[in-house]
């Protein structure tokens, strides 16, 4: 009788250890999901997952871009969700709820190492509207850089019988570079789908955290659809179609 009794205390005393030590294996496991993973939110599917270093010498901080289908009175859905700086779970930075995602790319503008995040919301009505940002580290913290008024500097390509109707810019990037090119329309003439006075085209580069605009130019109609449909993301070379030089340059 003693016997069973010992041996009944033994094993209840190795089930306590055990889990005990459970609990404790689980105390210390690190809660690092939100920068090594993606997580939807609920009823989302990823898309896509990258890590970014936004500071040289910190952590990647994930990022994901998720789906969300449509439900009974809303419509289907993209966002972009920057996770929590240093394993915070909390999102240090949302894009979207937009129609879709045009552009989800990190980059390496940082003369110090670090990264940047860009991202184009995309819209999926007549006027392809879109939003675009470069996230990254400003010394204050995570925020777009700034850039000057494009839709100014659009403008002042446009003859008094020009307009840009009813489209947005499409935006392209390569080697450190944006180019923003927009069809050029006749006033009043020219049908949504076709502008026939050729494309304007801003060049910006990057400086000390922020773009500015280093060449505006247009294009005759041939040069803007080619690029429209070009993998070749770099804007085409200024071209003279007007008796005026076209080309003009911030210095």
């Amino acid at each position: 009788m003693r016997l069973r009794i010992f041996v009944g205390l033994g094993m209840l005393v190795t089930l306590v250890a055990g889990m005990l030590l459970s609990f404790r294996v689980g105390l210390r496991s690190p809660r690092r999901i939100a920068t090594t993973a993606s997580i939807p939110p609920h009823g989302c599917e990823p898309i896509q997952y990258k890590q970014v270093v936004f500071r040289p010498g910190s952590d990647p901080t994930g990022v994901d871009w998720d789906f969300c289908p449509a439900g009974e009175n809303e419509p289907s859905s993209q966002s972009v969700h920057v996770r929590g700086l240093h394993g915070n779970e909390k999102n240090a930075w949302t894009f979207g709820p937009s129609d879709y995602i045009e552009q989800f790319d990190v980059l390496g503008l940082g003369s110090d190492g670090s990264q940047q995040l860009l991202v184009v919301e995309g819209s999926s009505g007549t006027g392809d509207y879109i939003k675009w940002c470069v996230l990254g580290w400003t010394g204050k913290g995570l925020a777009c850089w700034p850039h000057p008024d494009v839709e100014a500097a659009g403008n002042g390509l446009l003859k008094s019988d020009e307009d840009f109707c009813c489209k947005d810019w499409t935006l392209k990037f390569s080697s450190g570079e944006i180019v923003l090119g927009r069809g050029i329309y006749r006033k009043g003439a020219d049908g949504n789908c076709c502008p026939t006075r050729g494309g304007a085209f801003l060049r910006l580069t990057p400086k000390d955290r922020e773009f500015e605009i280093r060449t505006v130019w247009r294009t005759d109609q041939a040069t803007y659809e080619k690029w429209l449909r070009s993998a070749h993301v770099r804007g085409p070379e200024p071209v003279d179609i007007y008796p005026k030089p076209t080309l003009k340059e911030n210095k």
